[in-house]
């Protein structure tokens, strides 16, 4: 049951339905897995951290508390040691394409991007239609330059999952870069029926404006943005 309610992110739910199982058997140690899941997607990293180290010490072949240990320090900032749990999840079960994905986080943040493609490779080959993986691969090229390789997973990414605000920010930035300003433009339209208020939907749409020599347009776009801090374009797994 726990299972199913973390795949459907009822988080509370699930947490309790793992406790009660626990409670019974404290050998199960799928739901000491499932458990530590609840508790990422409740965004309790450190209680998820602590709960798989515990777990670990009593299953340490469990390759999905390896990976959900992986997560968790990931989300902490702790990226080799993230890194290093996420090898240890791929050691045990090489078919689990979230840890492929989380690996290609943990390599993207510590810039080592063509290492961080291979691996989101290996992730998608296992989920094909997984939006944060695409982005991944996406904010990779960005930073090898690879722009129309960007453009191309940004636009999975956006096929995969059209409500995610960064993923709309990122694409209209690849083709703001790439010049192609009337496809950026309505980029940012998509970005700005999610949210009208965030800085960089600004940003990118004042600079779509004034690459089409809509100054008038581009300078209305761009005071929008200036109230608020303006941060990079990059999106986060």
């Amino acid at each position: 049951a726990s299972w199913a309610l973390n795949s459907l992110g009822r988080y509370d739910e699930a947490l309790e339905a793992s406790r009660r199982a626990l409670a019974l058997n404290p050998q199960l140690w799928h739901a000491w897995s499932n458990q530590s899941h609840a508790l990422l997607g409740l965004k309790r990293f450190a209680e998820a951290l602590a709960l798989c180290d515990q777990a670990l010490q009593r299953a340490p072949e469990m390759a999905s508390l390896w990976a959900n240990r992986g997560c968790a320090l990931l989300k902490l900032g702790r990226l080799e040691e993230g890194l290093a749990s996420c090898d240890q999840a791929l050691k045990r079960d090489a078919s689990d394409g979230i840890a492929w994905h989380n690996r290609a986080w943990a390599l993207n943040e510590l810039r080592r991007y063509q290492e961080a493609l291979e691996a989101c490779r290996r992730a998608l080959a296992l989920q094909p239609r997984h939006a944060p993986t695409w982005a991944c691969q996406g904010w990779a090229q960005i930073k090898l330059r690879r722009y129309e390789e960007a453009l191309e997973a940004y636009r999975q990414a956006s096929l995969s999952d059209p409500t995610d605000l960064a993923i709309w920010n990122n694409l209209a930035w690849v083709l703001n870069k790439l010049r192609r300003y009337e496809e950026a433009l309505a980029a940012t339209d998509e970005a700005l029926r999610l949210n009208q208020t965030h800085p960089i939907v600004w940003s990118n749409r004042g600079w779509a404006l004034n690459g089409l020599w809509r100054y008038a347009e581009g300078l209305t776009a761009c005071e929008q943005a200036i109230p608020h801090k303006v941060s990079s374009a990059r999106t986060f797994p």
